[in-house]
Order: C-alpha cells, then structure tokens, then sequence
C-alpha cells in the first residue's frame, strides 16, 4: 500500500507545488487507496474484532446512513455485523445532525425489532443475542452498533445461485417480515420514502420455536 501511495506521488511530484488542481486530484487518489471510511472504526472495535471486511458497495456511501461491515470476533471467533455512521454520504456533509440522527432511528428499529427484554424473570437468558449492546461504541462522530451476522438479499441470492445448499428463506414470509418492517418504521419515525431493493432486504439466523433448529427473518433498511 505504502509503495502505491509513492508511485502516485512521484507521478504527480513535478510542477504539484503550483498546480492545487494536481494535488486536490492526488489527494483524491491516496484516499481511494487508503479507503479512508475504514479508519472512522472505533479502536475499541478494531481490537475487538480481526478480519474487518467493508460490505457496502461503493455506488451506496452517496446514500446510506451507515456503512456495513463484517468482521469475527476475537471473543468467540463468531462472524459478526458492523454498522457503521457513514461519514461520506451526501447528507453527512450537508446536515450531520440528520444524518445521525436518522442512523440512530436505524438503530432503534433495530432494538425495537429483535429486542431481548421483556421484564419477566430470566426471559434475557438467552442462547442466541442478535444484538451486541456491550461492543456498542462511540467515539467522537464515529459509531459503531454489532450486532449478529447478517447478508442481504442480493448476496444470498447470489451464494445460492453457486450452492443450491444455501438457503434463501421462504419468499411469502420475506415480503410478510418487510412489510411488517416497513408499516412499523413509518408508524414510529413517519418515514415512508424507503426504497426496497435487496441490497436493503436483510436476513438473520435466529432461533426456531423449536430450539434445536434455526429459523431465519427478514428486515429492511
């Protein structure tokens, strides 16, 4: 990487000092390179977890509230999801409060959605968390929420176009679990503007009625 980033300067070395346009372009360049989203990851979670893997695609980071990686934990070696305020999305720079506020309602939904307690003795023992609130972190403008390993339609589709194997979940409680996702976000936060598209269908493995087998839901973003 190191060796890339002297290349590109050494290209554009001659005349840079003069010429703001050749070195606004250079800076462009070493972003690219450093993929400078990955160094907005909390230090708490970085060592917490190996393998950091970014998963939103680059034509998203203009749109979504926050960008999603995947990462194991040094915990219990388990795959994980990260979410990730999204520094480079259009409306960060222009309003920031929003563009927090609208990821924390993100996270919200999700607390609401796969919520845990209830207040009745011992129903917070359970086998499968879906959310990590102990890995939850912020740190300056940068916040991180863990949560259970998830994959979103499009990648599902994709892996079991490979390996007939891979489940995809059943398609009429798919579109009852978006439905479901989409009445309560736009009763609760009034948002009613979503976009659907399997990059913002999610699924989760969770735990059946029969604790022995695993269940899968959807949920939208």
């Amino acid at each position: 990487l190191i060796s890339k980033i002297e290349e590109k300067v050494e290209s554009t070395r001659v005349g840079i000092e003069n010429d703001f346009d050749k070195l606004q372009t250079l800076i462009d360049e070493i972003k690219k390179l450093l993929k400078i989203s990955d160094f907005r990851v909390p230090k708490t979670i970085s060592q917490r977890f190996s393998g950091l893997k970014r998963i939103t695609e680059e034509n998203e980071l203009p749109y979504a509230s926050y960008l999603i990686y995947r990462a194991k934990s040094e915990e219990n070696d388990q795959e994980h999801t990260i979410l990730m305020l999204n520094h480079d999305s259009e409306l960060f720079k222009k309003d920031r409060d929003l563009a927090i506020t609208l990821y924390l309602q993100e996270l919200f939904y999700l607390c609401a959605r796969f919520g845990e307690f209830n207040g009745k003795e011992n129903d917070h023992k359970m086998t499968s968390k879906i959310l990590d609130f102990k890995n939850f972190v912020i740190k300056g403008s940068n916040i991180g929420f863990v949560m259970k390993e998830t994959c979103s339609l499009k990648q599902a589709i994709s892996e079991s176009l490979k390996n007939p194997k891979n489940l995809v979940p059943n398609i009429q409680q798919m579109i009852d679990d978006v439905y479901t996702s989409l009445r309560y976000i736009n009763s609760r936060f009034s948002i009613s503007n979503m976009i659907i598209k399997p990059e913002s269908v999610y699924i989760i493995k969770t735990q059946g009625k029969n604790k022995k087998e695993s269940a899968f839901e959807c949920f939208a973003t």
